[in-house]
């Protein structure tokens, strides 16, 4: 899902990582954490406790590759959203490049972002009531 840049880094990150820790603050699922150094580095991987990945975020200290509309497609993919035939690209929010996209049948928002240097990938539920409310 992610550019081979991005994986390769973060591979390396895990790898190195002096800091790890996981915390279980929303329901049924678990955020890992890994950094190399304070202000340095970092990566946030959220899995549930079926195994699907709902987000992921960092800063690898790479300035170029991320390209937020082919990750949210390869995401996408990844998570067997492209069956949902109402699909539909998101107006942008934020700041930084965000590349969304929503499925009122699946109810879910899925988005992928880079904002200086930092990147992040998230697909969150929401009721098609709330979506209209962004």
């Amino acid at each position: 899902m992610l550019p081979d840049n991005y994986l390769d880094a973060a591979e390396e990150l895990v790898a190195q990582a002096t800091e790890c820790y996981a915390d279980s603050e929303t329901a049924g699922a678990t955020t890992y954490h890994f950094s190399r150094e304070l202000n340095g580095p970092y990566l946030s991987i959220t899995v549930t406790e079926y195994g699907t990945l709902t987000g992921l975020n960092g800063k690898l200290g790479l300035a170029d590759g991320f390209d937020s509309t082919q990750v949210a497609r390869a995401y996408r993919t990844m998570l067997g959203l492209d069956s949902f035939t109402d699909l539909e690209d998101a107006e942008p929010l934020g700041h930084g490049s965000p590349a969304p996209c929503y499925s009122a049948d699946a109810q879910l928002y899925l988005v992928a972002n880079m904002d200086l240097g930092y990147f992040s990938v998230s697909v969150t539920s929401m009721t098609p009531e709330t979506y209209a409310g962004l």
